[in-house]
């Protein structure tokens, strides 16, 4: 249906899969399998240098934090070759650099000395290709499908880290190079797909041939360094104190099964919550999805430093409906930030989650550990809290003095 009338003649199942409403799912599937595969392997990385392998523990530190700093960081060169090669170039040349990592992963297991290329070649691959998957599926998905075409992504993402686990469990522990193995297959196969995705249509060659006419030669430092970058940057900050230590908490109070429980509520929370709201979210001002998610948060970790389980429960599902706001809303300004440029919109959002998370690990390891040798760690999520409040207060003063000076100068014009 949708084929006919664009004017194409569907002669067979290939032509089908070319149509243009292809585009957006095809962009969905190749993110949800990416970062399945990823994350089948990486978060069991760390454990399986140091005790298998026996690499001392500060050497791994020393390797996942390169890896990081690559996959985030990384999301600005990757973004300014994408504007040279192309969306769908781009996408293979990544997920051939990931099976190469993985494949080096697998030698690890034999040489230790491959550990670092594999890491640094794996974390190459994700920062050139998820800018280049989400510019792909909101120029397929139009201006007005945007919002729920992200909020589905996000969605599925979502979906990914919580069963990879689950699938991986398993296999880490006996028969890590048949996992290795496998996962090198499945993003060379991903990679040999990707060749025959959808064309672009005629509206996203446009915005194509937009970015490339405006290829990165300056980085836009004003516009990185303006308030919704910033804004990006507080709202993984504020978020990644609960992902990096919420775990250490539950653990201390409760069941490890329990942490579980929690990830899975929290979690569904926003696959569940973001895609219906996603227009609704994309109706509200910045300032008011920005204030929202930080009292959001606000309010989540002081409830959750009452310490008792359904205090905990009920927390982060109020930070997780903070977070399905923020993130989606985040991602649209920066769109709106980079007309047609949407790799190096993604590529500074990448930048931006990067130096909030790495923020968030390093503040949050001080202030768990004072907290913590003070005999009562339910103090972190009250600090926490504070954090959140002064964000939001001090987000609300900039927004009413850019108001002011906005009515004045309008005034006087």
């Amino acid at each position: 249906m949708m084929m006919a009338e664009s004017g194409i003649q569907a002669s067979d199942s290939t032509n089908r899969l070319r149509g243009p409403g292809a585009a957006p799912i095809a962009a969905l599937v190749g993110a949800f399998m990416v970062n399945l595969g990823g994350l089948m392997v990486l978060p069991f990385i760390p454990f399986l240098l140091h005790h298998r392998l026996g690499m001392k523990i500060g050497t791994v530190g020393f390797l996942v934090a390169a890896a990081l700093l690559v996959q985030f960081a990384g999301g600005l060169p990757g973004a300014a070759l994408i504007d040279r090669i192309g969306l769908k170039q781009s996408m293979v040349l990544a997920l051939g650099i990931r099976a190469v990592g993985f494949l080096f992963l697998l030698a690890t297991l034999d040489w230790s000395w491959f550990a670092a290329p594999a890491l640094l070649l794996i974390s190459a691959g994700s920062a050139l290709y998820l800018p280049a998957n989400r510019a792909y599926l909101v120029l397929g998905a139009g201006q007005h499908r945007r919002a729920l075409a992200l909020s589905m992504s996000n969605s599925l993402l979502n979906v990914s880290a919580l069963i990879s686990p689950v699938i991986a469990a398993p296999f880490i522990g006996s028969h890590p190079e048949a996992l290795f193995g496998s996962v090198a297959a499945v993003f060379t196969g991903l990679a040999l797909a990707h060749l025959i995705l959808p064309d672009s249509s005629r509206e996203c060659r446009q915005e194509e041939s937009s970015a490339i006419t405006n290829r990165l030669t300056v980085f836009p430092w004003r516009t990185f360094l303006g308030i919704v970058p910033l804004v990006n940057i507080l709202a993984y900050y504020f978020y990644m104190f609960q992902q990096n230590y919420l775990g250490i908490f539950v653990a201390t109070h409760h069941s490890p099964k329990v942490y579980s429980l929690i990830l899975i509520s929290a979690t569904s929370v926003v696959i569940i919550v973001q895609p219906l709201a996603a227009n609704r979210i994309r109706a509200l001002s910045f300032s008011t999805a920005t204030l929202f998610s930080f009292l959001a948060f606000t309010i989540g970790f002081l409830v959750m430093s009452m310490g008792g389980l359904r205090a905990v429960v009920l927390g982060t599902v109020i930070v997780a409906l903070g977070e399905s706001v923020i993130f989606l809303r985040v991602d649209l300004e920066v769109l709106a930030l980079f007309p047609g440029r949407p790799a190096m919109a993604f590529g500074i959002q990448r930048l931006g989650a990067g130096i909030g998370a790495a923020a968030s690990s390093a503040v949050g390891g001080q202030i768990y550990a004072r907290v913590s040798a003070s005999g009562d760690d339910k103090i972190f999520w009250m600090q926490v809290s504070v954090q959140c409040l002064v964000g939001a207060a001090a987000f609300a003063i900039l927004m009413r003095r850019s108001s002011k000076a906005a009515r004045i100068n309008g005034g006087c014009s």
